[in-house]
């Protein structure tokens, strides 16, 4: 639901991808490889856009997943042909 609203907010890229072995504040190991625990496996869903665009669209985030940590990191994009983007 994420991927398609970011779509939709017309953000310039996104991805999601899935862990696959992780642990949260409880502790709990959660892996693929287990069949048992492979629910709620952590979800990183990474934007590319200006930053404006990328905090207009957290309040969407906290709509769709109100416990969700959100990071924001300014990042430096090396384009083919030498053209960088900050």
């Amino acid at each position: 639901m994420l991927l398609e609203r970011a779509r939709e907010a017309g953000l310039a890229g996104a991805t999601i991808l899935q862990g696959v072995e992780g642990f949260g504040r409880g502790g709990r190991l959660r892996a693929a490889r287990l069949p048992d625990l492979a629910r709620g496996l952590p979800l990183l869903l990474e934007i590319v856009d200006d930053d404006s665009r990328v905090q207009a669209f957290v309040p969407v985030v906290r709509e769709v997943a109100p416990r969700a940590l959100v990071t924001l990191e300014p990042v430096e994009i090396d384009r083919p042909g030498g053209r960088t983007d900050r």
